[in-house]
């Protein structure tokens, strides 16, 4: 992967983590990684020699300043990668307006505001990720409603990006895993997640470095004719 670069956004965690160092290890330089403040991103940006860019997706300035440093490391990015999000487990009795606000400002407007600064940015030819989820197209008894429509919402604004982008040869994908292995599973319950696995025909939740995988692909030269696509990694739990 000589000479070509990538942006990674949530690269502080378990999936973004797991994409910078496969990332690196391909040969791809720069990676930028831009995320917000923690000591796991601080510890994946010491160790893969990346460049690190914090980010608050809640706020304006915040995501400006951050695309500005990242564009004065680099004139043109080959790959964007979209893997921030936060988790809900509510439903509709308890889930509050500022809760559902927060998740959809962070995985859905977030994922827009950052895209405005992309356009320019990015190469002809480059190559759009976006990370959903199951519950995007499938509901789920696990997470819960903002989460979901957050998700929903990021499988058709992926698609709008890749009719948007065609002339310039730029693809877009969404990867939309079922549950994956990562801190994140830690806010729900463990009972539930354990029901949860039993109706996953492998019996096991998928690994961040599988995650990692589809991205690289979506993100390589050999991917050029694929945008616009919605790529389930569950293990057969749901087949269409």
């Amino acid at each position: 992967m000589e000479n070509r670069s990538v942006c990674i956004i949530g690269s502080g965690g378990g999936i973004g983590t797991e994409i910078v160092k496969l990332f690196r290890k391909k040969g791809y330089k720069p990676v930028i990684m831009i995320d917000f403040p923690s000591k796991d991103f601080d510890n994946i940006a010491k160790g893969y020699e990346s460049e690190k860019i914090e980010i608050n997706l809640e706020v304006d300035n915040s995501i400006k300043k951050a695309f500005e440093k990242a564009k004065s490391i680099i004139r043109k990015i080959d790959v964007f990668i979209f893997t921030a999000g936060i988790v809900e487990n509510k439903n509709l009795k308890n889930l509050n307006i500022h809760e559902w606000d927060r998740v959809l400002t962070i995985n859905l407007t977030g994922l827009f505001k950052c895209m405005v600064e992309v356009e320019n940015w990015i190469s002809t030819n480059g190559r759009i990720v976006t990370l959903g989820s199951m519950a995007g197209h499938q509901g789920s008894f696990v997470t819960g409603p903002a989460y979901a429509a957050s998700k929903g919402g990021m499988e058709g604004f992926t698609k709008y990006l890749a009719s948007y982008f065609a002339d310039r040869k730029i693809t877009a994908n969404c990867i939309a895993p079922g549950p994956v292995d990562t801190k994140m599973l830690d806010v729900h319950d463990r009972l539930k997640l354990e029901e949860r696995k039993k109706l996953i025909p492998f019996k096991r939740f998928a690994k961040p470095e599988e995650i990692a995988a589809a991205a690289l692909f979506l993100a390589s030269e050999d991917s050029g004719y694929i945008t616009g696509t919605v790529l389930p990694i569950n293990a057969g739990m749901v087949m269409k």
